[in-house]
């Protein structure tokens, strides 16, 4: 049988079979670095996968250690390591920044991210615990570099996280929230600082009125300066047990002076604590002079107690202190009716004592100063909560007339409030999902 002859035609298209069979095919698009290789991919980052916080919405969670300098006006610099949790839900999702006014050693799950379903970052204060270089200087343990750590994390994190970001903290942490919103106000489109108090001093003339004249009722202000006067005026039969107590715990207190200025501090310190840690019901258990010795020491540990002045504890928290007595502001003490009980802390007693020693620690009131001027004229998109018992609350922030920031002081509530509880709870919400565009 004869063989056809292709036409011209079949010979073109035989040339194109023949080089599409030749061509290699297609490579497949690489596949996309997964959040793992990304977190690892972070210019300065340590990665630690751990367990999420149980019973929380997160599907991930990370111990992550960050270099950062310790003068960010020199980044090239001296450096130190900081520590954050990074608990993951979605890249799209929100991202909760919250920013510790502390240290941070274990992960754990704060009731904003949980009400947005939001990603969240969790972040140890510069300097505390062992957060810090080794040795370090105390002129940058300051609110300005504090800020400037937040914005290179934010810088950083942002890269992965792109959805809506918002920053949060509680008492030292929301003042530490609000504080790095004021020097960079982009980093995140929303703020929100839980009983955070922004005392103008190092003895707020505020506290001393609130507790005077303000709180509850008169009533139980004049239960609470009675017991007192009660406690003091039993000195000699108290000591002893407060000198027992310290000996069984092997708790020393040489930064204050010794137990006895210990036991005039809890004294002292009773009416301010009774206040932020309990409420108006605790007010028909203060005891009368009937109350024998060990049940009057019992129950001043009970709502005070002397284990906060000890030395260790001193120690733990001279970084907090030491931003107190220099650009964050503290409390004082009312002793006028005091003054013939107290004979070792004198009439004006401070917390000095828990700040690093042999350090000068010379208020910057210009802190304060700027911060509020900006938030009055500046601070959109802040919610500021506050307990109406809370003595934190007379130092408390308000929102300037021409922004959109909203003030919620809870009556009834402590130092101890969730947003969760707060009768305004929808507010607060609604004006989150607006500000950061959610659905």
């Amino acid at each position: 049988m004869r063989l056809r002859t292709l036409t011209t035609g079949g010979v073109l298209l035989l040339a194109v079979l023949i080089m599409s069979c030749s061509d290699k095919p297609t490579e497949p698009e690489p596949p996309s670095p997964t959040l793992l290789e990304q977190l690892q991919a972070l210019d300065g980052c340590t990665i630690e996968e751990i367990e999420p916080p149980s019973g929380a919405h997160y599907t991930r969670a990370f111990r992550i250690y960050i270099t950062q300098p310790v003068d960010h006006n020199n980044p090239t610099g001296e450096t130190f390591t900081q520590r954050m949790f990074l608990s993951h839900v979605d890249e799209d999702a929100p991202l909760v920044l919250v920013t510790w006014g502390y240290d941070v050693q274990n992960n754990r799950s704060f009731e904003l991210a949980e009400m947005l379903q939001a990603n969240q970052l969790y972040v140890a204060h510069r300097y505390h615990g062992d957060n810090h270089p080794d040795p370090f200087n105390w002129a940058d343990l300051t609110v300005q570099q504090a800020a400037a750590d937040h914005h290179r994390i934010t810088g950083i994190f942002k890269g992965i996280y792109t959805g809506p970001w918002v920053n949060y903290g509680i008492s030292k942490g929301g003042g530490t929230a609000v504080l790095h919103r004021r020097f960079y106000p982009d980093d995140v489109t929303a703020t929100v600082a839980v009983v955070a108090g922004f005392f103008s001093s190092t003895h707020d003339p505020r506290v001393d009125e609130f507790l005077t004249n303000t709180v509850g009722t008169e009533d139980c202000r004049s239960r609470i300066r009675e017991l007192q006067c009660l406690a003091l005026s039993r000195r000699e039969s108290l000591l002893p047990l407060y000198e027992n107590y310290a000996q069984t715990m092997g708790y020393s207190y040489t930064r204050i002076g010794g137990i006895e200025a210990a036991f005039e501090l809890d004294v002292l310190e009773y009416s301010y604590i009774f206040w932020q840690y309990y409420d108006e019901a605790e007010c028909d258990l203060i005891p009368d002079e009937s109350i024998s010795d060990e049940e009057l020491f019992n129950y001043l540990q009970r709502i005070a107690g002397v284990d906060f002045y000890r030395d260790a504890m001193c120690d733990l928290l001279e970084c907090a202190f030491y931003q107190l007595y220099t650009q964050l502001g503290y409390y004082g003490f009312v002793t006028e009716h005091l003054d013939t009980l107290l004979d070792v802390l004198g009439n004006d007693p401070s917390y000095e004592f828990m700040a690093p020693q042999n350090v000068a620690l010379n208020f910057d009131p210009t802190v304060k100063q700027d911060l509020v001027q900006w938030l009055e004229t500046e601070g959109n998109n802040i919610i500021y909560v506050y307990g109406g018992l809370d003595p934190n609350t007379a130092a408390a922030l308000s929102p300037g007339a021409g922004t959109n920031s909203i003030s919620i002081i809870q009556p009834g509530a402590n130092h101890m409030l969730w947003i969760n509880d707060l009768d305004r709870r929808q507010e607060v919400l609604d004006s989150l999902y607006s500000w950061l565009d959610l659905e």
